[in-house]
Parts: C-alpha cells; sequence; structure tokens
C-alpha cells in the first residue's frame, strides 16, 4: 500500500491513497509551529478528527511526545521514531529516517508490527503528521539561527 502526502502552502497536508491522483482518504488542520500544539486530522470516513497533542522536548529529553486517542485508546509517538499503545506499551510501528543514509529520493521507512496493520492508514497518516512537524520544527530553528547570525547575536 503506497500514499501520497501533499502539503500545501497554508501547512495543510493531503493524504492520498496511491499516488497523487488516487483518492483523498484524510486531511489535516493546525500545522503552523506558531499554532497551538495541536493537529486534526479529518479522515473521509469519518466525520470525527482524530486530534493529535504535541508536546516539545523538554530539558534532559531530546525528543517530544504526541499523543492521540483512537477508538477509545490513547497512543503515543516517542519523537517521531516509535508508536506506541500507552496501556500495554505495545509497539506499533517504527520510523526508520533515511537523513543518515542521504537518500534524497525518501525521508525514511515506516516499519509497522502486525499490531500496528489493525490500525493501517492511522499509523501511517499520524506517522506523517509528525514527519511534517518535525521537518516544520527544524527548518523554523534553521530559520532562526540564521536570523541570529546575521544579527549577529549568539544562537546554539
Amino acid at each position: 500500500m503506497s500514499y501520497y502526502c501533499e502539503a500545501r502552502p497554508d501547512h495543510k497536508l493531503v493524504i492520498h491513497r496511491g499516488d497523487k491522483s488516487g483518492p483523498v482518504i484524510a486531511t489535516t488542520a493546525n500545522l503552523t509551529p506558531e499554532e497551538e500544539d495541536i493537529t486534526e486530522i479529518y479522515f473521509a470516513d469519518n466525520l470525527n478528527p482524530i486530534v493529535l497533542e504535541h508536546d516539545d522536548p523538554q530539558l534532559f529529553n531530546i525528543h517530544g511526545k504526541t499523543t492521540f486517542t483512537y477508538n477509545g485508546k490513547k497512543y503515543h509517538w516517542k519523537g517521531d521514531t516509535k508508536l506506541v499503545e500507552d496501556e500495554t506499551l505495545t509497539l506499533l510501528a517504527i520510523f526508520h529516517s533515511s537523513w543518515f543514509h542521504f537518500d534524497l529520493n525518501k525521508v525514511g521507512r515506516l516499519e509497522i508490527t502486525s499490531e500496528g496493520k489493525k490500525m493501517l492508514n492511522v499509523v501511517v497518516i499520524t506517522a506523517l503528521v509528525v514527519q511534517e512537524r518535525s521537518d516544520e520544527d527544524r527548518q523554523a530553528r534553521e530559520l532562526a539561527r540564521e536570523k541570529a547570525y546575521e544579527e549577529g547575536v549568539p544562537h546554539f
């Protein structure tokens, strides 16, 4: 199964099944880092959105956490790498970044466990949102660093 994620200038994501011409299966709202740390995912076949709550990394913790509830169960992405069901700590997916492999055509590979395959669209789409949010945060930090450098202000 393949998915296509279209990132629009207004920070909205449109997710298609298959390629860009495939049917839209989900859209998002509130992806901008300036807004509250919430992203709503609207599935084409469901009126109720899944609400992702993004917690930024805290002191001594380099990875943030994204939490959501689906079908009455709570889940979280640890950073942008592991999706876990909270109550049982069952691993549903692992994202392997291709950043270290210098593959410009892929951002990474999503490995989904047998438990994760039971909610495949939710796993894949939340992974896409978490990755996009991570990319936007990284770009915002880089722009802040460049601006500070231009102004002669130390920035770490």
